[in-house]
């Protein structure tokens, strides 16, 4: 057991929403001046976005690693595609859990050279990561609000899977923050729900391709969003052809859904006199 930090840096060189998080068994600071200074092609060197104390910092880099799998840009770096305050509340989480178990105080927040008492701050924490917190037989353009139809309770989500669709909330809030909820509560619903959490864990990586999302507009988020859901199911190509671009310009899009990369998954289908002919 080694107690230190895990820490999210950033780099201005790169996309906004490309953090690292690793861990150091000293402070923050020191660690990304190192990295800096041991890599090459790195022109600048990389800030403390965030970063707090943990009473075994190898086991809290794991559990946050492993919880944000499906956001990482390389197996072999320690890189992932994430908002940076996503990361940061899955970080703070995670010290939190390995200190309870540890019988340890909860986590500090680190600020350049300094620790600061996280206290006061946990609540706002907890609460932004509880709310944040086949074959084709037919391909038909869908409401994507409108696909889940299957009884809540179909299947049972595990635990992990549940931490996933929190993530994913939570990375999404920004682009219908009055449906993203309920439409990612509804997972239960899926006979096979581990299939349809990795694809909209794909596309929210790809949406986070998306240029200055934060300072985007409403409408460009979404046509960038929807765009992404249709990419799941059908190819590049078909999307750009059958919708008009308003908002994203066609280089842009193209490099959007270009960044999706599972191959695409039609809805499929049963004619409506197949479930006559089984009733």
């Amino acid at each position: 057991m080694s107690a230190g930090f895990i820490y999210i840096l950033q780099n201005p060189v790169y996309d906004p929403y490309v953090v690292k998080i690793g861990f150091s068994k000293r402070e923050p600071d020191l660690r990304a001046r190192e990295i800096y200074d041991g890599a090459t092609g790195v022109p600048v060197p990389f800030e403390v976005a965030s970063a707090y104390s943990v009473g075994d910092c190898r086991l809290a880099e794991k559990r946050t690693h492993k919880r944000m799998a499906a956001y990482r840009l390389s197996g072999r770096r320690e890189f992932f595609r994430t908002a940076p305050h996503v990361a940061a509340a899955i970080a703070y989480d995670t010290c939190v859990k390995i200190n309870v178990e540890l019988g340890l105080p909860p986590p500090e927040m680190y600020e350049t050279g300094v620790l600061k008492d996280r206290k006061h701050d946990t609540d706002e924490c907890s609460e932004a990561y509880q709310e944040s917190s086949f074959d084709a037989e037919s391909v038909w353009q869908v409401d994507p609000f409108r696909l889940r139809e299957s009884p809540l309770g179909t299947s049972t989500l595990t635990a992990e899977q549940s931490d996933r669709i929190e993530i994913l909330k939570m990375q999404l809030a920004q682009v219908y923050p009055d449906k993203i909820h309920e439409i990612l509560s509804g997972f239960s619903r899926d006979k096979n729900p581990e299939k349809e959490i990795k694809i909209w864990e794909y596309i929210t990586k790809a949406y986070l391709t998306v240029e200055q999302v934060d300072f985007a507009s409403d409408d460009l988020r979404h046509e960038a969003f929807d765009l992404l859901l249709m990419r799941s199911v059908a190819p590049t190509g078909k999307v750009l052809s059958d919708n008009k671009l308003e908002h994203l310009t066609s280089k842009a899009a193209k490099r959007l859904l270009r960044a999706y990369e599972l191959k695409p998954m039609p809805i499929s289908v049963r004619p409506w006199s197949s479930f006559k002919a089984l009733s």
